[in-house]
This record gives C-alpha cells, structure tokens and sequence, in this order.
C-alpha cells in the first residue's frame, strides 16, 4: 500500500495536483484580493435585503447565513469553505401583484447605490427574475418559480469573504 500511494504522489506531484485539496479561493487569497471578511460583509448583506423589502424590516446580522463556500470539495462537488459568501434571503407563496411590484422598483431604486443590473443572469422566462450587482461584488435578486403557489423569493449576497 506505501509503494502504491508513493507513485500516486510522484504521479501527481503533490496532493492538491490529483484535486484532493478543495479548489477555489482561500481565506488568504480573499484577504489579499478584496480584503473583504465575513465581519464587513454580513452587515452590508442585511441592509441590502432592508433596501429591497417591500415592507420595513430588520434583519439582524445573526440571521444572515455564511452562504455557500467559495470553494469546491473535489469529492463531493459540494461548495466548502471558508471563504464564505454571505447571503440573505425570504420567500413568500402568491404574493400579491403590489407586493411584486414594489419589490422590482425597490430592486431598481438600488441603482442610486450603485448597483447595475446585470443582464441575463438568472435562468428562466419569467421578467421578474433578475440580479442588480456593484462595483465591489455585492448582489441583491429577485427570482419567481412555480406556479400552484408561485413562488418569490427576494435575496442579498456578497461576494467571496474570508472568514
């Protein structure tokens, strides 16, 4: 068994050549790239989201999730971190057409905070769906799925953080 992992490493050169270390960016990378960290970002996440609620919200910073890992487990083709991208999100079933409306105006006013819309980024047909980004890598969404209920999800999301 120690000759066959042996020609397993002289064939590979090293470990993570043969995918066995998780591939993306690493804490290192994000802090040397962005600076961005969890810490910075989990705020900004949660005021986004209140900027694009229809109703007044709060969102407390516990209630923002670490997100997806910025990186992929080469074994499971799952996302791992950290790095981590922060994310927040709601759902509601049949919303009312006002409810919708107000989202997709309150999503377009997020312009005046230099978010862009960016174009074709989210699949399907439906003209609600759509992503607003800015300069830094910061996203807030709108997606619409299903239709016995309809489904609406609102959501804000950072980009790669180290954490």
């Amino acid at each position: 068994m120690r000759c066959g992992a042996a020609v397993l490493v002289l064939l590979c050169g090293t470990l993570a050549a043969c995918g066995f270390v998780p591939e993306g960016p690493s804490n290192q990378d994000i802090a040397e790239s962005s600076g961005l960290t969890v810490t910075e970002a989990v705020p900004l996440v949660a005021d986004n989201f209140e900027h694009i609620w229809p109703e007044p919200v709060s969102i407390e910073d516990n209630a923002v999730r670490l997100g997806k890992g910025c990186r992929t487990d080469p074994d499971t083709l799952q996302s791992a971190g950290p790095p981590w991208a922060p994310s927040y999100e709601r759902e509601i079933a049949d919303p009312p057409a006002e409810f919708v409306e107000q989202a997709l105006a309150r999503l377009a006013a997020m312009t005046s905070r230099g978010f862009v819309l960016a174009e074709n980024p989210v699949p399907g047909d439906d003209p609600v769906n759509r992503v607003y980004r800015n300069s830094r890598g910061f996203s807030v969404a709108a997606l619409r799925y299903g239709s016995t209920p309809t489904r609406f999800v609102l959501r804000s999301s950072s980009p790669c953080a180290a954490g």
